[in-house]
């Protein structure tokens, strides 16, 4: 089960890289403001490779502290990587308006966003089904999304 749960997360991952990537570069095209997809693009990668990491550690760690310390660094990099998205949504509405690229963005951003929320609830899944926690404490307020949950998202994992 884990395996192909792990299969399909990173499946997943490669998917929101590859939508990015796609729709970024003829846009570049339609600004000025190449330098922020630029480093939109690599704060974005950074986030996909992180979460790529831990999902991997999560799945062959031996020792249970540091299976548990991935299983927070994959669900931390997942709420990362939705939150990129939220500001570079934000960031396309203060700077292009209502134009072509803002509309075209926000599109492709609703798109990604429904990808990133799914492998939140995929890495649950993973991390429940490798390690069992003695207490979980889970919390929202207002901002990003993790796990169904809008806002600012504070996970706390207890393992025995």
């Amino acid at each position: 089960m884990s395996d192909e749960l792990k299969n399909d997360i990173l499946a997943d991952l490669a998917t929101v890289q590859r939508l990015y990537d796609e729709a970024f570069e003829p846009m570049a095209a339609h600004t000025e403001r190449v330098s922020d997809l630029e480093r939109w693009r690599r704060n974005v990668h950074g986030a996909v490779e992180r979460t790529r990491q831990a999902v991997e550690a999560v799945t062959v760690l031996d020792n249970r502290e540091a299976r548990s310390h991935a299983a927070l660094d994959a669900a931390m990099s997942v709420a990362v990587l939705d939150a990129q998205f939220t500001s570079i949504t934000a960031q396309v509405n203060i700077n292009h308006a209502a134009g072509p690229v803002a509309s075209a963005l926000s599109g492709l951003i609703n798109n990604i966003k429904a990808v990133v929320q799914g492998l939140s609830a995929q890495i649950l899944q993973l991390i429940s089904n490798l390690i069992t926690p003695a207490g979980w404490a889970v919390a929202g307020g207002l901002g990003a999304n993790l796990f169904g949950l809008q806002g600012n998202v504070q996970i706390e994992i207890q393992f025995n």
